[in-house]
Order: structure tokens, then C-alpha cells, then sequence
């Protein structure tokens, strides 16, 4: 049972819960400096299935994610903050 993943790369980091999750998640990310944060939503097909454009962010931010309209499955959360992307592997819809 995952019920959640972390990450931690140099200008941020970032963690997501619940996971596995049915409606709702939330993107816990730490921001150092004020950039630009885009969350896009890839099902196993690599098909963007969700984006959402924060704007410029920075600090401690607490992100929602709306999946209720995502079918049950496995995807991929692509997080950008300014121009680097990280791909957080594995979010199963149930």
C-alpha cells in the first residue's frame, strides 16, 4: 500500500498523498525562489489526462488535485517548476 511518494531535487521538493487516492490529492512542494509551477496528469499511455497552471509560486505550497474524473489506473504527475520538470512515477486511481 503507497500512501504517499517524496522527492527531493536541488531548487525543490515535493511530496503527494494519498496515494493511491480516488478524488482528491495534494501536492505538498517547497518552492525556494518564485517560479512559475505547472502540474500535468499522464495515463499509461503517456496521453496528458489533467493540467494545472499555478502561476508564479514560492514557499510552502499545498496543491490540490482533482482526479474523480480519471478512470482507474496508473499515471504519471509531471511537476515543472520554472523549466525543470520531474516526473513523479507512479499515481494509481482507484
Amino acid at each position: 500500500l503507497l500512501l504517499g511518494l517524496e522527492e527531493e531535487v536541488p531548487n525543490f521538493n515535493f511530496s503527494i498523498y494519498p496515494n493511491p487516492t480516488a478524488d482528491n490529492s495534494t501536492i505538498n512542494l517547497t518552492v525556494l525562489a518564485a517560479e512559475k509551477v505547472v502540474v500535468e496528469i499522464y495515463d499509461i499511455a503517456g496521453k496528458r489526462v489533467a493540467l494545472n497552471n499555478y502561476g508564479q509560486q514560492e514557499g510552502q505550497l499545498n496543491l490540490p488535485i482533482n482526479t474523480s474524473a480519471l478512470d482507474n489506473g496508473i499515471y504519471t504527475v509531471q511537476i515543472t517548476v520554472g523549466i525543470n520538470p520531474i516526473i513523479m512515477p507512479v499515481v494509481e486511481v482507484v
